[in-house]
């Protein structure tokens, strides 16, 4: 129950077409549902749900899905109010304006709808609005090399259409501050033009006024745009939401009395979770209070709050930040996550006729996660790290569960020491990788000790998902069929459990093979651009890339003729891999290097036979470390950084942490040891006191050596 209790709670603040704190409409999670689901992951995770009565869990989770519910029937009965804006990718206005995917059903008269104009330089703050140039990452603005200018001077133009409302109780002066150009035209008659700060300043009287604005940006200068009025105190204040209409019969009488609702909602759902907590008023709190899940709570929160103070900051030293790099893996997975977004499923846009190229999966994952964060690439890197929190936390719990707590709390310190986190900076697969893999591992290891179905089908399951976000696992299907061959016991059961494994992963894998069928005619199940890396550093110095189908003979003749320097540069890679940036510099990445000195103790150990009862375990996270390390080994690992090594992280610190284990307990044994050994030698003489008061004294105890040995391994 406790389960359904949380999805209900969390389709409160998440569901689309509601209304949020503030009372406006809500497409995607903002920060005050952000705060939201915070208090809820408290509420339900750190406090154990089992003490709440099944009832009460039944009329709370019942609830949440009504005001949930009731939130959506307000927000369809929302007023729209704002302008349509209309941006360009050129200071001119020239052409059509640019298509933005959560405003699919205004694209042919405006780009999106602004709610207010009032926009600072910032590419990305948590306090100020910020110009939405999302448009701009694109793959036609794939930009680079000498044209990099472009990226960070980027020009655009936009226009504002709609009206404008004054109050009988509003202000009457209003002004028009802008850097670079603006100019306003109210019922008709052009105000003026606003340049590099100067303001233009005007009355309007109470009742709705016919407005179009424009804005260029094509200098070095900041972006800066504010249509405000001045207020009895003489301050500057933007022109509020709600006296923007997109027709002359806009009205906020409705919307407001919608925001009083909204407003007794959230009081309400606050009410229901009041309530809960009031069942455990009879209890003493230390009988509840979880203090693991209070620290694991405070990391997820310090780290989402470490991660938004750096996005802030980055967003307002570099107002550039949210244009991405031209020619960059994280543009074209972008790309692709926007064509689908606007319509386009299959990607066409970006794969025309043919097969898909670059990894299938993730451009769905990234789409799936701007449905509920936007349009900001801010926003789904904190998506991206989000998720990352949780599989270093799920990851703790996974070999807590296998290896005992002081493994699984040493793999998830190892995790965040050594910079995990960092994948998750930028829109890559990285992070979906891992998360996919870890899972496959998890459950492989799980079927092996217990032969459930169940575990069988997740582990078959997350392999698939983890083959279509990268090609490099292919490898480890036989492996993973290997390993459910052995674990199983009976020749009918091993033909049943690993046929069905292959199964269940080639069913996960089907819908893209039926994809390229019906588009290129080819039934090609994995994309694949292996043989371009493979050759990439497997050729000599200078040599002209050959075609596609000759790629592979040329590296085979490469390293028939030349062996020796064809070994000397797979033996480059492989220090890059195990921890060494290049042979000819002293740089050492840590986070790979330390955990891999450790994990090969680990091998050590496994080859004098400690844990003997997990000993096919540790060879099975071996194999999955050696597979991926071998394929980037053969390709060109440095040439998308240490995000392909990623994968093998975790499992290499579960390795580590059992290293760390045993000699945290050789060093106890050693210690005990010791001890014993000392007090065994204690004698009358050794101890302190004269003997003429009469003070009774022990005789000298002799044990045996191999006593003492039995006695320790006991």
């Amino acid at each position: 129950m406790k389960h359904w209790l949380a999805i209900a709670g969390a389709l409160f603040w998440i569901v689309p077409g509601r209304l949020n704190v503030a009372g406006e409409p809500a497409m995607f999670i903002t920060r005050y549902d952000f705060i939201g689901l915070l208090i809820l992951f408290f509420s339900l995770y750190v406090f154990p749900v089992s003490l709440i009565k099944s009832r009460t869990a039944t009329i709370a989770a019942g609830v949440f899905l009504a005001l949930a519910a009731f939130k959506v029937i307000l927000g369809l009965a929302w007023v729209p109010q704002g302008l349509y804006g209309q941006y360009f990718a050129n200071p001119e206005w020239n052409g059509p304006h640019e298509i933005s995917w959560p405003h699919k059903s205004i694209r042919e008269k405006a780009t999106r709808i602004d709610t207010k104009l009032d926009f600072c330089s910032a590419s990305y703050s948590l306090f100020c609005n910020y110009f939405p140039l999302h448009f701009a990452n694109s793959v036609k603005y794939n930009w680079y090399g000498d044209q990099i200018y472009k990226r960070l001077h980027f020009q655009f133009s936009a226009k504002w259409k709609g009206y404008l409302y004054v109050g009988e109780d509003d202000p009457k002066r209003f002004t028009l501050i802008a850097q670079d150009y603006a100019d306003i035209i109210i019922n008709g008659r052009n105000l003026g033009t606003s340049l590099s700060g100067s303001p233009v300043n005007s009355e309007l009287k109470p009742g709705f006024h016919a407005i179009t604005m424009r804005y260029s940006h094509k200098s070095r200068e900041a972006r800066k745009l504010l249509l405000g009025w001045i207020t009895k105190k003489g301050d500057v204040a933007a022109v509020p939401a709600s006296r923007f209409a997109i027709s002359e019969n806009g009205s906020n009488v409705r919307n407001k009395a919608l925001r009083i609702g909204t407003f007794g909602l959230h009081l309400a759902w606050l009410a229901m979770l009041t309530g809960m907590a009031w069942t455990y008023r009879r209890k003493p709190i230390k009988e509840f209070w979880s203090r693991r899940r209070t620290i694991i709570f405070s990391i997820v929160v310090l780290s989402m709050f470490v991660i938004g103070l750096d996005r802030h900051m980055n967003g307002m030293d570099d107002p550039w930040a949210e244009i991405l790099s031209g020619g960059d893996d994280w543009l074209r997975y972008e790309s692709m996550a926007r064509n689908i977004l606007s319509g386009d499923l299959l990607d066409i846009g970006h794969t025309g006729k043919g097969p898909y190229y670059y990894m299938p999966l993730y451009r769905y994952l990234l789409a799936g996660m701007h449905l509920f964060v936007g349009e900001s690439v801010t926003n789904i890197i904190y998506a991206q790290h989000f998720i990352m929190i949780l599989t270093i936390i799920a990851s703790y719990f996974g070999c807590s569960k296998l290896y005992g707590h002081r493994v699984g709390l040493l793999v998830s310190v190892q995790a965040i020491l050594f910079g995990l986190q960092i994948y998750a900076t930028s829109l890559l697969d990285t992070t979906t990788g891992v998360l996919s893999s870890a899972c496959m591992l998890y459950f492989l290891i799980l079927y092996g000790r217990s032969g459930s179905n169940r575990h069988l089908l997740f582990a078959g399951a997350f392999l698939g998902m983890a083959t279509t976000i990268r090609a490099n696992f292919v490898p480890f299907i036989p492996v993973a069929m290997g390993w459910i061959f052995l674990t199983t016991s009976g020749k009918r059961q091993k033909f049943l459990r690993t046929t069905s494994f292959s199964v269940i992963v080639f069913l996960v894998l089907l819908p893209i093979g039926l994809r390229n069928i019906a588009m290129s005619g080819k039934f090609q199940l994995v994309a694949s651009n292996g043989p371009v890396n493979i050759w990439l550093d497997n050729h000599p110095q200078g040599q002209t890339q050959p075609p596609d189908d000759e790629l592979i003979p040329a590296v085979i003749d490469y390293a028939i003729t030349d062996p020796g320097a064809f070994s000397m540069g797979l033996f480059r890679k492989a220090a890059y891999v195990f921890g060494f940036h290049t042979l000819n510099r002293n740089e050492i990445k840590f986070f790979v290097f330390i955990p891999t000195l450790l994990a090969l103790y680990s091998v050590y150990g496994l080859i004098r036979g400690r844990r003997k009862n997990i000993r096919r375990e540790m060879v099975l996270l071996l194999l999955w470390i050696g597979m991926i390390d071998a394929v980037l080994i053969l390709t060109r690992p440095w040439i998308y950084g240490w995000r392909l090594v990623a994968p093998t992280f975790l499992p290499l610190y579960v390795l580590s942490a059992m290293a760390i284990e045993d000699i945290i307990e050789a060093f106890s044994n050693r210690r005990n040891k010791k001890t014993v050994a000392s007090g065994n030698a204690l004698t009358t003489a050794d101890r302190p006191g004269p003997r003429s008061r009469g003070i009774r004294t022990e005789k000298k105890i002799s044990v045996p050596s191999q006593t003492v040995d039995r006695l320790l391994e006991s």
